[in-house]
């Protein structure tokens, strides 16, 4: 995973990873989904402003079948 400098991250309100490293001196957990909305950065959900230094696009989702083996046979209560 490379990540890239916010400059180059795409401003047209889709997800991605953002990276903030504020986040980290607080002991915040410093990876967040966000996207650009009305001229910042805001986590996604929540609505947070955010300062991010660096960002990555979302990995790809993992297909309905891969899903469907992964969770056949368990209950609720195996998590």
């Amino acid at each position: 995973m490379t990540w890239k400098p916010i400059d180059s991250a795409p401003k047209d309100g889709s997800p991605i990873l953002l990276y903030e490293l504020a986040a980290v001196a607080s002991e915040v957990t410093p990876v967040f989904v966000g996207k650009w909305r009305e001229g910042q950065w805001l986590t996604n959900p929540g609505n947070y402003k955010k300062q991010p230094t660096h960002w990555h696009p979302l990995p790809d989702r993992p297909d309905a079948d891969h899903i469907a083996s992964t969770i056949k046979g368990r209950s609720i209560n195996d998590a």
